[in-house]
């Protein structure tokens, strides 16, 4: 719910309490506010074994830790399920660096933590034979986006940028039912486009880029990556014709954080019209997020 329509629905309450007789049950009153509460926004999270789900009203977002073969090319041992199979890829989407310290085969442990507000969030831990690696992710209510945060227990990053690789298949893998051939493309938040088959980096110029496919026919949406331009180095897209790799480089001693959005539920019929004032939102909501410190946003559970 927006904060324009929480605060017309609280007048509301207002004005029914003031109307109602000076004899008027408690449980009036009680019923008022329970509707209310119920059309706020909720965060739930949940984590068993190798799976951890995090769900508002918007979306959800499902994790699982991998196993891997020896030998696979650009191994990554966590995937995700949901909000669709593809954009970031269920069989391995995000594989980390930090000098010679490397997620590699190495399966995390998933499990339920809390982000640097407090607020409820995925933990994936990955136990290094010269550090460990935290990340955590935090959905937060009438948000699509997944924010995400990165630790070092050994403070490799704090002397060598921190690399962050994100596989991203735009929208779909199965062409035979959605148009062939693909035309993955890359919009970026200044509003620079660029086709497949090209690598390009971008340093420090762009808070967002989005990955779609101009050929797909079905109704998901494509992947975006936002970034904080202050605490990051690189952001440097091999946009493949098929699957497209996002690797996020930072700056040594600078609090890693970046956000995710796949909008595998939204049907994006006009990217260069709809997605700048959709990322513009989840923008705004990943300052706010990252500059608080506050307790844990409220509607977490």
């Amino acid at each position: 719910m927006t904060t324009a329509a929480r605060i017309l629905w609280w007048w509301t309450i207002v004005a029914l309490c003031c109307q109602a007789s000076a004899g008027a049950e408690e449980d009036d009153v009680r019923r008022i506010l329970a509707q209310y509460d119920a059309m706020e926004d909720r965060v739930t999270v949940g984590v068993g074994g190798a799976t951890a789900r995090t769900k508002n009203g918007r979306t959800d977002y499902v994790m699982t830790a991998l196993d891997t073969q020896p030998g696979t090319p650009d191994p990554s041992t966590l995937g995700m399920g949901e909000p669709i199979n593809a954009n970031f890829y269920y069989g391995g989407f995000v594989r980390i660096q930090a000098g010679t310290a490397q997620t590699g085969h190495v399966k995390p442990k998933l499990s339920k933590g809390a982000d640097h507000t407090g607020t409820a969030c995925v933990t994936a831990v990955w136990e290094l034979k010269d550090d460990t690696f935290t990340m955590n992710f935090t959905l937060l209510p009438d948000s699509s986006a997944l924010m995400v945060e990165l630790t070092s227990r050994a403070g490799a990053a704090d002397k060598t940028p921190f690399l962050v690789r994100f596989r991203i298949y735009p929208q779909s893998f199965n062409r035979s039912k959605h148009g062939k051939p693909r035309a993955n493309f890359l919009l970026s938040s200044t509003g620079k486009r660029f086709e497949s088959g090209t690598i390009q980096s971008f340093g420090a110029t762009e808070k967002w880029v989005y990955l779609g496919d101009a050929k797909y026919a079905g109704k998901e949406g494509g992947a975006a990556v936002g970034v904080d331009t202050a605490t990051v180095k690189d952001l440097r897209i091999h946009l493949g014709n098929y699957a497209v790799g996002a690797d996020l480089s930072f700056k040594p001693g600078k609090t890693v954080r970046c956000y995710l959005v796949d909008f595998g539920k939204r049907e994006i019929k006009d990217a260069p019209k709809e997605v700048p004032i959709l990322m513009s939102a989840e923008a705004s909501r990943f300052k706010e997020w990252s500059k608080s410190t506050g307790p844990a946003a409220r509607g977490n559970q």
